[in-house]
């Protein structure tokens, strides 16, 4: 009987043993995602940073732009001075050469 509750014991022990390597190896698992994730999310709020810049200069040159075109004469409000509807030369016209 004693030597029944011995095996029981020892059984019992060694599936403890397995049971704290799994849980140990388990940790390690852990441990090493935790890292990978925070480096993850390290690079992307990097990249966060980097994309909210250039965000903020597009809108900074939209800006500009809509001032430059805003402040540009209206054509339509010209007087016509020529006293026909005379367009442009083609840019080919101009730099052809004869």
């Amino acid at each position: 009987m004693v030597e029944d509750a011995c095996m029981l014991l020892a059984d019992y022990n060694g599936r403890l043993a397995a049971e704290i390597d799994d849980r140990k190896q388990l940790t390690r698992m852990l441990a090493d995602f935790l890292r990978c994730q925070k480096e993850a999310l390290a690079e992307k709020e990097h990249k966060l940073e980097e994309y909210k810049r250039k965000l903020a200069r597009v809108s900074l040159v939209r800006k500009e732009l809509r001032s430059r075109i805003q402040s540009l004469p209206d054509l339509s409000r010209l007087p016509n001075v020529t006293g026909s509807h005379m367009h442009l030369p083609f840019a080919g016209d101009i730099y052809s050469e004869d």
